[in-house]
């Protein structure tokens, strides 16, 4: 492999970045979508649609297209050679990895292959938060993992049989793992917002 000098900080803002101009270009088109095309033409203004879920599910389907332009749209013409069926693959290619290279320089690929893992945990977190607040039925762990795995499984699957990236079991056990983490904040505040709301509601009475 070449020697590659590598800045990580210069390389995770370069992926922010990124990654917040993909999100905010698809939420401006869905919020056009959503409420001119399907409240406006298929209801025709007549049902009145809750503002909180408007934005919920414009959030929502717009970060979903974002992980889809990420995984799917960024990755053609990998390898099926590649694809990792064995679970922990990735974690023991990355541990692996040398973290200096000759001379003291950063190992570029070390900070790849986490920067890879630990992003596919980290993208799954928002899925946890937004899928209950935007379907009130998926109101317990099991019903948002279950969901979190079917998305991850969905992308994993495009992925390994159109060449759009590599089919990796460890990806979808970090979405799995991210999903869950974000119910778990998502719980978590909105106990701290029902307390507060209740302690508001009893100094008023």
């Amino acid at each position: 492999m070449p020697t590659v000098v590598f800045h990580p900080f210069v390389f995770i803002i370069w992926t922010a970045s990124r990654l917040i101009s993909l999100l905010l270009a698809t939420l401006f088109l869905l919020i056009f979508l959503l409420y001119f095309v399907f409240y406006k033409k298929v209801l025709k203004g007549e049902k009145k649609l809750p503002w909180k879920k408007l934005i919920y599910g414009v959030i929502f389907m717009s970060y979903i297209i974002l992980v889809i332009s990420a995984t799917i749209l960024n990755n053609w013409g990998h390898d099926a050679s590649r694809h990792q069926f064995i679970p922990f693959s990735l974690y023991l290619s990355a541990i692996n990895q040398p973290f200096f290279r000759e001379f003291g320089e950063f190992n570029y690929w070390f900070w790849l292959e986490w920067r890879n893992l630990i992003l596919s945990i980290i993208m799954f977190i928002p899925v946890g938060i937004l899928l209950p607040l935007t379907f009130s039925k998926l109101d317990s762990l099991k019903k948002t993992a279950t969901v979190a795995v079917l998305i991850s499984f969905s992308v994993e699957l495009v992925q390994g049989m159109f060449g759009f990236g590599i089919f990796a079991t460890d990806d979808i056990l970090n979405n799995t793992i991210g999903g869950i983490i974000g119910f778990k904040l998502f719980s978590y505040m909105k106990s701290i917002f029902e307390k507060v709301d209740s302690n508001i509601q009893a100094f008023r009475s």
